[in-house]
């Protein structure tokens, strides 16, 4: 029985190409989940649209967002991720965005975020600076 259920769907992804899923190419853009990265500009979507990518995973931080639990978005942070997914809309790539915590807050998320990555913040610069 396996076997048949095996060959029955074998079938149906090779030999009938309108009824099985299209194949999505995709990759993962790190750096918008970081204090100190921003999000992916247009030459980066049209190189990776002319190798073929149609799906990309965009994971943000939570903490950039929404600098407060169950307080105001950061209009800001909304505008830049608006414009990536327009981006992306307009050359007809798709965006999974992946709130990227675990599901936790963690208010000093971008001292602690910089820190592992030997990056401080430094008051009054409104920014963070690196220190190697």
């Amino acid at each position: 029985m396996i076997k048949k259920i095996f060959f029955i769907l074998t079938f149906l992804a090779f030999a009938a190409p309108s009824v099985a899923p299209a194949l999505m190419v995709g990759v993962n853009i790190s750096g918008s989940e970081y204090s100190w990265e921003t999000y992916p500009i247009a030459s980066h979507l049209d190189y990776l649209k002319n190798k073929g990518v149609v799906l990309i995973r965009l994971p943000v931080a939570w903490e950039k967002i929404q600098s407060t639990p169950n307080g105001p978005l950061n209009q800001s942070e909304i505008g830049k991720l608006k414009a990536f997914l327009d981006l992306a809309a307009s050359r007809n790539m798709q965006v999974i965005v992946d709130i990227h915590n675990y599901g936790r807050y963690n208010p000093n998320w971008a001292t602690d975020a910089a820190a592992n990555y030997g990056i401080v913040a430094v008051s009054g610069t409104g920014g963070l600076t690196a220190y190697p």
